[in-house]
C-alpha cells in the first residue's frame, strides 16, 4: 500500500476510488486493519489538543512521542511491519509535529487591538466572527484582529451592547475586572465603568455571569438586569426590554435610576461636566425617557418637571442643585 495514500486518507483528502483501495488492503489483513486505526488515533491528537492551553499541548505531545517509541520498539519485537508501514507512521508523525507548531506559532501571533472611546462619541465595529458590538462614550474595549481555536474572548471597560454571532464550539466571552460573561449567541448589554455598579441586561437569548464576590455563576434569561454593586450587592430584577439598546439608537433613557447615575452618563455623552451641588439628590430615583436628537437642555428640563431638581449654567458646566 503506498505510503502517500494512506496520509491522504488520515487527512480525509482520498477519492471514492482511492477509498475502495484502502478497505481492499484492511480486508485483506487484520493487522492492516489494527495498524490504521492506531495511525487514526494518533492524528487525532491534533484535533483534541487544538482546544488545549500551549503548555498544556507541549507536556501532552512531549509524553506521546515518548509513548509512540517506546510502542514502535515494542511492536518491532513482536511482528514485522513493511517498510511501508514503518515509512508512513514517520511521516505521519512528522505532519502531526508540523500541525502543532503551527497552532502554537498561530495562536501567539494574534494581534489585538484597543479601541478608547472618548466623552461625546460611540462607535459601532464588527469583529471576525460577525459579532457586532456598540461601544459607548469612554469606552475601551480590547478584542484580536482574529479569534482562537478555543474560545472568542474579549476585555471591556466601560458600556457596550453586543448582538453575538452563535458558535456552540468557540463560547464568547466578555472580561473585565470584577466580572466574566460567557455565551454562546445572544444580544445582551454591559455598562461597567471603574468605581460604578456594574449593570448587565440581556434582551435575547442566555447568558452566565461570574463575579468575584459570587463564586457561583448566575443565568440570566431575556429581559433580567443584573447589578453588581460597587459594596458587593447582587441585585437581579426585570428590565424593560425595549431600552437595554435604546442608546445604540442615540436614544436616552432611564428607569428608576439614581440621579448619580443619570449624572454620569449624560457627561459622558454629552461631554459637558456636571456638578452635584446637593450630595442629598445624588441618591434620588427617576425616569426619563427621549427619542434620538434630543438635546442635553431638554433632558434637563424633562428632570426639572419632577419638581425635585433644579440646574443652572455655570461657565462650561452645569451645576444641579435641589428645587
Amino acid at each position: 500500500m503506498d505510503d502517500q495514500l494512506l496520509i491522504r486518507f488520515l487527512t480525509h483528502r482520498c477519492s471514492a476510488e482511492e477509498i475502495k483501495q484502502i478497505d481492499q488492503w484492511v480486508a485483506e489483513d487484520k493487522s492492516n486493519g489494527d495498524w490504521l486505526f492506531e495511525m487514526e488515533q494518533i492524528w487525532s491528537l491534533k484535533d483534541e489538543l487544538r482546544f488545549s492551553e500551549e503548555q498544556e499541548i507541549n507536556r501532552a505531545y512531549n509524553r506521546f512521542l515518548s509513548e509512540k517509541k517506546m510502542h514502535l520498539i515494542h511492536r518491532r519485537k513482536k511482528q514485522t511491519l513493511t517498510w511501508v508501514r514503518y515509512g508512513a507512521a514517520a511521516v505521519i508523525i512528522f505532519l502531526l509535529s508540523l500541525n502543532l507548531y503551527q497552532l502554537n506559532r498561530s495562536e501567539k501571533s494574534l494581534a489585538m487591538n484597543m479601541i478608547e472611546v472618548p466623552k461625546g462619541e460611540k462607535v459601532t465595529l464588527t469583529l471576525s466572527d460577525g459579532t457586532k458590538v456598540w461601544l459607548n462614550a469612554e469606552t475601551r474595549f480590547t478584542y484580536p484582529s482574529q479569534f482562537g481555536s478555543k474560545n472568542r474572548e474579549v476585555e471591556l471597560e466601560g458600556e457596550a451592547y453586543f448582538e453575538v454571532t452563535k458558535d456552540h464550539k468557540k463560547p464568547f466571552i466578555v472580561k473585565g475586572d470584577e466580572f466574566d460573561i460567557n455565551v454562546l449567541g445572544t444580544q445582551f448589554n454591559v455598562s461597567a465603568h471603574p468605581g460604578e455598579d456594574i449593570s448587565i441586561a440581556l434582551k435575547e437569548g442566555k447568558i452566565s455571569v461570574g463575579s468575584k464576590e459570587n463564586e457561583h455563576q448566575m443565568i440570566l434569561n431575556p429581559s433580567d438586569h443584573l447589578q453588581l454593586t460597587t459594596d458587593g450587592r447582587t441585585i437581579l430584577q426585570k428590565a424593560d426590554i425595549t431600552t437595554i439598546d435604546s442608546w445604540t439608537k442615540g436614544e436616552v433613557a432611564f428607569t428608576a435610576q439614581s440621579l448619580a447615575a443619570i449624572v454620569r452618563s449624560l457627561e459622558r455623552t454629552f461631554n459637558v461636566p456636571i456638578v452635584l451641588k446637593d450630595e442629598s439628590l445624588s441618591g434620588e430615583l427617576f425616569n426619563c425617557r427621549a427619542q434620538a436628537g434630543t438635546s442635553l437642555f431638554d433632558i434637563l428640563e424633562l428632570l426639572r418637571e419632577t419638581r425635585r431638581m433644579n440646574y443652572r449654567f455655570d461657565n462650561a458646566s452645569i451645576v444641579i442643585t435641589k428645587n
